[in-house]
């Protein structure tokens, strides 16, 4: 997830890190020397689904209302800390909630997210693909926001084409301009590929 990636790309044991935005401007903010260097996800993966047998009186009335059905439940994020998790916290903010609304568990990505879902040990998920997949598949769940089709506050959609891209500090950007310069070409083929 986001902050081990982080960790890891700060102590050096990384030269690249394809990480969300929002994790990344904390560690700039911080005074690290960090350069976007590649695309990536140009939307965010992340989207929020709720337990089938939850109710969401709300649902039909969309976001920001529905996130009022989340008043007083668990919800699952990948980390505290993650991508996930401050995307959530945007979800509830533009629905005028707060974090004190919800009991914010860290579970992991959808290999133990979606099981703590489907064992009702959570009432809503935050994640990523497959967790849909499964959710459809198995009628367990249903998507609420979808942050990949643009759903969610302004704060998000405004992130969408730079939700996650390549970061390498500028220390190794200019020791290893070839590098990046490869990169950025293999980024721009495979959305090519992608694309065609």
């Amino acid at each position: 997830n986001g902050p081990l990636v982080v960790q890891a790309f700060l102590a050096g044991d990384l030269e690249i890190a394809m990480t969300g935005t929002e994790i990344i401007l904390q560690a700039i903010s911080k005074g690290a020397d960090i350069k976007a260097i590649a695309g990536g996800n140009a939307a965010s993966p992340f989207f929020l689904v709720a337990r089938a047998d939850v109710p969401t009186p709300k649902l039909s009335q969309g976001y920001p209302d529905l996130m009022h059905d989340l008043k007083g439940k668990k919800v699952g994020i990948p980390a505290r800390g993650s991508q996930g998790e401050q995307l959530f916290v945007s979800l509830l903010k533009g629905a005028g909630l707060s974090e004190k609304d919800v009991t914010m568990i860290a579970i992991g990505g959808p290999a133990t997210g979606y099981p703590a879902l489907a064992a009702k040990q959570i009432d809503f998920l935050m994640n990523v693909p497959p967790a849909d997949g499964f959710c459809q598949v198995v009628e367990t769940c249903r998507i609420l926001v979808d942050l990949r089709k643009g759903e969610g506050p302004e704060s998000v959609r405004s992130m969408v084409g730079a939700s996650i891209p390549h970061f390498a500090k500028q220390e190794y950007v200019e020791k290893h301009p070839h590098v990046i310069e490869a990169l950025r070409l293999a980024v721009r083929d495979a959305n090519r590929f992608v694309q065609d």
